[in-house]
């Protein structure tokens, strides 16, 4: 299993934005206990249905945050990891289209098979 990673403090945005705006939204603390049972939800969730990562991500104005990730075998995140928005990750489409997202197949997929999860591209940044 992967080292896990202590999580930073996240302290509150308490900036003014259109209430419109899903991901600039006030932020509020999350306690480690509840920090702590993301992280086994995600653990059971990615091996139960056996993907090598599960992700809570944080959307920050102009980036979106690994927030929490999965500790599993080949999980190439690591929490604090971020990358620029509207870089098409699948977070964003999610956000875009408030539902659900199911790619079964990434690399056999022509609209996701470039993305930058399925590693034919630069892997997000820290």
């Amino acid at each position: 299993m992967a080292d896990k990673q202590k999580h930073p403090d996240m302290p509150n945005d308490h900036s003014q934005h259109d209430e419109n705006d899903l991901h600039l939204h006030k932020r509020p603390d999350i306690s480690q206990e509840i920090l702590a049972k993301w992280q086994k939800i995600l653990d059971l969730l990615a091996r139960t249905i056996g993907v090598p990562s599960g992700l809570i991500m944080r959307v920050h104005p102009d980036e979106i945050e690994v927030f929490v990730s999965s500790d599993t075998d080949d999980n190439p995140y690591v929490v604090g990891a971020k990358e620029h928005l509207n870089s098409g990750l699948y977070c964003e489409t999610v956000m875009e289209q408030r539902g659900s997202l199911l790619v079964p197949n990434a690399l056999e997929d022509p609209e996701w098979n470039d993305n930058l999860a399925t590693g034919h591209q630069t892997k997000v940044r820290s």
